[in-house]
Order: structure tokens, then C-alpha cells, then sequence
């Protein structure tokens, strides 16, 4: 009887973590919970279309902290602390043309930002981050979804799966809802690929060709409505280029939940064996005595 007391508290103890993530509390603006922080890695390189390999460019990290939310029924003030860093840096010059780097060591500070709360209101762009580039990117790090309102589903067909593409409305993405390990944790998402004519998200750049499309992977929290994923690739100043961007660090969510659960099943599964096999072998021991 001990034994399997034994066993009951050890299950019990392996499923803990994975239970909580049941427990989640539904709620609005999940992401922008006073004290939650996100840290995310981004990495630039460029194709080299001769060798079909890659050029590495530079990585960098970005941080952004919620110091404080104060809701209301119609307003949302947000403090946001906001960092960006190039932490290893091979090329930062983008064009041939280019006689300075195009990217700082280092860019930081912080900001508030009052918003008015509508039925229809679903996304906080705190800051545009170009990295480098005179282009305006239609996902940044430095930007929260609100995910649990109505018609959100909607709101990312509408603004993002369905636009202009060289002055024509038509469809240009397809967007779905799926899973994706997020630092060793199972995360629900909304996943979108979107194409964009590059040409239409220029502000002041002069190597982009007339026929460049920028290929947009972008993954969103279902929860925390923060941007967990993101790829751009696009033709620029005669070459491919491709960014990528991940979440590496947060403590809005507890990380290795998905490889903790398979390791409690497993061990799970052994303790299960090794319980039945000692009762077989203790009832098979009886009736020898028998």
C-alpha cells in the first residue's frame, strides 16, 4: 500500500507543471501584465545566390518590459521599457552604396503610451523597428496583440492575410491556428504566411527592385498575443535577404513544459511496469508457496 502511495505522489509531483498551463485565467491583454518581460533573439543574413549558401550578418537581441498597465473602461496606459542590442556584428552595411553602418551598437529607453479601448481595438505598436533598413516591416518585437477579443480572427484576415499588393486588393497570405514548442513549452498560435510587394513598404530605399516580394512568416501567442516567431525574405540590393526572430527568454510562461510532461510520462510508464511486475512476481511467489 505504501508503495502505491509512493507512486501516487511522485505522478503527482512529475504533472504539476504541465496542469498549471489548464489553469491559465482567461483575460484581455494577457501580454501587457505590469512586470512581464520578453527577450528575443534576431538574426540577419544574406544568400549568396553563386554558392547557394548563406552570408552571416549580425544577431541581435531586443527586451521590452511592461513596467506598468492602468485599465479603464475606454483607456489603456502602458510603460514600456525597450531595448535593443547587436551583440555579434559582421557586416552593417546592407548596399555597396552604403558609406556608413546602418545599425547603432545599442539602442534603449522608455515610453508610455495611452490608448483608447473600442470594440474593434486589437493591436499596441509601441516602436518600429527597422533594423537598419528605410522600410516599414509589418512585425516588430516591440508590438502586442490582444488575442481573447472578438473578432480578432478577423482583424489578422482583414489587416494582414487580405490587402493592397501594387495598388490591387486581393488576397496575399493564408493564416491558421496551431501549436508550436516555444523553449521546450507546447504555445497555441496564430500562424500567418503573408507576401508583399516589397515596393509597397518602402519609405526611402533605392535598391529594391520593381519585382521584389517579401515572403512574411510570422507566429503570434494565442494567449499573451506577442509575436513568438518572425521571417522576412525578401530581394534586396541584388541579393535575398532573410531575418529571422524568436522569443529565447520570458516569464510569462514556465519553459520545458512539453519536455517535462514526455519525461513524467516516460518515467511514469517505468514506475507503472516496474509496480505491475512487482505485484506479478509477489502473487506468483504465493502461489508457489501454495
Amino acid at each position: 500500500m505504501k508503495r502505491v502511495l509512493h507512486v501516487s505522489i511522485l505522478l503527482v509531483t512529475l504533472l504539476i507543471p504541465t496542469m498549471m498551463v489548464w489553469a491559465q485565467q482567461e483575460e484581455e491583454w494577457t501580454g501587457l501584465r505590469s512586470g512581464s518581460y520578453y527577450k528575443w533573439k534576431c538574426t540577419l543574413q544574406v544568400l549568396d545566390r553563386a554558392k547557394g549558401t548563406y552570408v552571416f550578418y549580425w544577431t541581435a537581441i531586443h527586451y521590452m518590459k511592461i513596467i506598468g498597465t492602468q485599465k479603464t473602461s475606454d483607456k489603456i496606459d502602458v510603460k514600456v521599457a525597450y531595448a535593443t542590442w547587436y551583440v555579434d556584428v559582421n557586416n552593417s552595411r546592407y548596399t555597396r552604396e552604403d558609406a556608413e553602418d546602418r545599425i547603432a551598437n545599442r539602442a534603449y529607453g522608455s515610453l508610455k503610451r495611452s490608448y483608447r479601448v473600442t470594440k474593434r481595438f486589437y493591436m499596441m505598436s509601441f516602436l518600429n523597428e527597422t533594423w537598419g533598413f528605410k522600410m516599414m516591416f509589418p512585425f516588430s518585437p516591440f508590438m502586442v496583440f490582444n488575442p481573447k477579443a472578438r473578432g480578432f480572427k478577423m482583424f489578422l484576415e482583414r489587416h494582414y492575410t487580405r490587402g493592397y499588393v501594387k495598388g490591387m486588393y486581393m488576397e496575399r497570405g493564408v493564416m491558421f491556428e496551431t501549436w508550436d514548442l516555444i523553449e521546450g513549452t507546447k504555445r497555441d498560435v496564430y500562424y500567418m504566411e503573408i507576401y508583399y510587394y516589397t515596393l509597397d513598404l518602402n519609405i526611402n530605399e533605392t535598391a529594391i527592385d520593381e519585382s521584389s516580394i517579401m515572403e512574411v512568416n510570422v507566429e503570434i501567442d494565442k494567449e499573451l498575443g506577442i509575436v513568438l516567431k518572425l521571417r522576412y525574405f525578401w530581394g534586396f540590393a541584388n541579393n535575398m535577404f532573410e531575418l529571422v526572430m524568436q522569443i529565447v527568454d520570458t516569464n510569462m510562461f514556465l519553459k520545458h513544459q512539453f519536455t517535462m510532461m514526455v519525461i513524467s510520462i516516460i518515467v511514469a510508464l517505468i514506475i507503472i511496469g516496474l509496480v505491475v511486475r512487482y505485484y506479478k512476481e509477489r502473487r506468483r511467489r504465493r502461489l508457489i508457496r501454495i
